[in-house]
């Protein structure tokens, strides 16, 4: 783990939405700056099914299965 200090003077896209899900109160305290696009993927957050918009099916390894509480803390 790398312990990012939060830093929202510049987002990447992961982390504003990790920070949009905190601020809407959809999960509990995290360190946004510490999330990966594939950490949002397996956060335990979603529906079970996903769709896939474009390009071949492809599987989300581990989708949906992870806490998102207190991550990267």
């Amino acid at each position: 783990m790398t312990h990012n200090i939060e830093d929202f003077s510049r987002l990447f896209c992961s982390e504003l939405v990790a920070a949009a899900l905190e601020a809407s109160g959809a999960i509990s305290h995290l360190n946004a700056s510490e999330v990966t696009p594939i950490d949002l993927c397996q956060f335990a957050i979603y529906r079970e099914d996903y769709y896939q918009l474009k390009g071949e099916q492809e599987l989300i390894e581990g989708y949906n299965t992870l806490s998102p509480e207190g991550w990267g803390e």
